[in-house]
């Protein structure tokens, strides 16, 4: 092998671990890495001291929720839906059947798509505003078996926000539920 080779062999490395060096190096001087104001919880498995007491979150009713939600927030949220699913009337069915019109309509009921048979054995129940939260708030606990890979959405709002953008899936959306005074 010749000496000139060797070099250029040699040369080649030493540019390598530069670039290596600036690239692991020079994304800490681009981006912040703040330690948390609060550690929540530990990594070796121990339990993490808390140092503030949570106050109990209030709970507010489904309605209460619906009738505050922003359509608007509830498109944004449907952003994650939409990978899977249509909200186009008469739309294609993709991953997951089509939404329109799915506040109301039966289980299972969309013709165009081979539901699971855990979604299937729900056979007689119906989409409405309150098995809609439960639903999406964790679908595999709420039908185990479904084929909905989906973790649910775990924030009430958003969830709120999400169901009243359904309802406005329709020629006629379902009338919301009333406020008991």
């Amino acid at each position: 092998m010749k000496v000139s080779t060797v070099n250029d062999l040699i040369a080649a490395c030493l540019l390598w671990a530069v670039f290596l060096f600036l690239i692991v190096y020079g994304s800490d001087l681009v981006y912040d890495h703040q330690q948390p104001a609060k550690i929540v919880y530990s990594i070796n498995g121990e339990e993490a001291p808390v140092t503030e007491k949570a106050e109990p979150k209030q709970q507010i009713s489904l309605a209460e929720r619906l009738q505050q939600a922003d359509i608007e927030n509830g498109r944004k949220v449907f952003g994650q839906c939409g990978l899977c699913h249509t909200p186009a009337k008469n739309g294609p069915a993709r991953v997951g059947p089509p939404l329109y019109g799915i506040v109301g309509r039966p289980f299972a009921s969309a013709s165009e798509y081979t539901y699971s048979r855990a979604m299937r054995a729900e056979n007689g129940k119906t989409w409405d505003f309150a098995t809609l939260d439960t639903y999406l708030a964790s679908p595999r606990k709420y039908i185990p078996g479904t084929a909905m890979a989906f973790n649910g959405v775990k924030d009430e709002k958003d969830r709120a926000d999400l169901i009243l953008y359904l309802r406005s899936l329709s020629d006629e959306p379902v009338e919301l539920p009333h406020l008991n005074p």
